[in-house]
């Protein structure tokens, strides 16, 4: 697999079951751009299209720009917040947050 489609593939793992418009929506980037980048029509995104991807990533821009070149950057750990935790969950279903919930009591209450 080419650095190119190991990110085609990371972009569309991250996705999900969203449109691309919904996550043009969690990232800021727009529809077409998405579409560009998912398609390979787009091959090297510039430097504020990555800062955007990586706000929605579990990657960092130096890590997505790695891949995409086909080499391999030094993994950066993120400092993850309650308020990082809480927009992942705005895109929850209630029954996913009652679960959550439950985890969460269960295992630190």
């Amino acid at each position: 697999m080419s650095g190119l489609e190991e990110f085609q593939s990371i972009l569309r793992a991250a996705r999900g079951s969203m449109s691309l418009r919904q996550f043009a929506s969690k990232t800021g980037l727009t529809f077409s751009t998405l579409r560009r980048l998912e398609s390979g029509e787009t091959i090297s995104p510039d430097q504020s299209t990555l800062d955007a991807l990586a706000s929605a990533l579990p990657h960092s821009a130096d890590e997505l720009r790695a891949i995409i070149e086909g080499r391999r950057a030094e993994p950066q750990r993120a400092i993850i917040t309650a308020e990082d935790v809480l927009k992942e969950v705005d895109s929850f279903s209630k029954d996913e947050i009652k679960r959550l919930i439950y985890l969460i009591v269960d295992k630190y209450l």
